[in-house]
């Protein structure tokens, strides 16, 4: 965070946690599909989707942050918020926006020096 955020930097992170966004919901409906399918149970297929998403989702940060713990319970934490708020609203958006809120509120307190 050493360089400084210009307009197009900012507008970067807002495009790249879209995609993000995109990355988790269709790996966790795909999952959740396919394990749907094979099993009948709803729950546990949500579950078990969830929880595999959260996994891959956060080895995927390993490069960036390069700590088992942080990029499970950091990263893996956030996506389990996220998917949440998507199956409860069926809204790709909803879950942009938590994801969102989940990134930039500890950004904005190390940016005011509360952290």
């Amino acid at each position: 965070m050493g360089e400084t955020m210009d307009a197009g930097r900012i507008a970067l992170v807002f495009v790249q946690l879209f995609g993000e966004e995109l990355f988790k919901t269709n790996m966790m409906l795909g999952i959740l599909l396919l394990l749907f399918r094979r099993s009948g149970n709803r729950k546990s297929a949500i579950v078990i989707a969830t929880l595999v998403t959260a996994l891959v989702f956060g080895l995927a940060h390993y490069a960036a942050y390069g700590s088992i713990v942080q990029i499970l319970l950091v990263q893996g934490l956030g996506c389990i918020i996220d998917v949440f708020a998507y199956l409860k609203t069926k809204n790709i958006l909803t879950s942009y926006a938590v994801h969102l809120l989940l990134d930039f509120i500890p950004l904005g307190l190390v940016a005011l020096g509360a952290l």
